[in-house]
C-alpha cells in the first residue's frame, strides 16, 4: 500500500534535495570560474582596494587647507575694510582742509 500522503512529502522532499544540488552545482561553477580567472588574470583580477585610511587622511589634510585659507580671506577681508576707512577719514580730512 502506497500512501498518498507520504508519496507527496517524498516527492517535495526530493524538489527540495534537487534544488539544493542545483544551487551547490551553480555555486561550484562559480568557484571554478573564479579559479580560472585567478590563473588566467592573477593580480588583475583582483584589482588593489583604497587604502581608505590615506583616504581619510587626505581629506582631513585638504579640509585644514580649505578652512586656513578661508581664514586668511577673512583676515584680508578685515585688513581691506580697516584699509578703506582710514582711506576715507583721510579723503574727508584732505577734502576739508583743500576744497575741490
Amino acid at each position: 500500500m502506497d500512501d498518498v500522503y507520504l508519496k507527496g512529502v517524498r516527492e517535495d522532499a526530493y524538489k527540495k534535495e534537487i534544488d539544493n544540488l542545483k544551487a551547490e552545482i551553480d555555486n561550484l561553477k562559480a568557484e571554478v570560474k573564479y579559479e580560472r580567472q585567478l590563473r588566467v588574470g592573477g593580480t588583475e583580477y583582483h584589482k588593489p582596494s583604497p587604502d581608505y585610511h590615506k583616504l581619510l587622511e587626505m581629506w582631513r589634510e585638504e579640509k585644514t587647507k580649505r578652512q586656513e585659507q578661508e581664514n586668511r580671506v577673512k583676515e584680508l577681508d578685515n585688513s581691506l575694510s580697516i584699509a578703506l576707512e582710514i582711506n576715507d577719514k583721510y579723503q574727508r580730512e584732505l577734502k576739508k582742509i583743500k576744497p575741490f
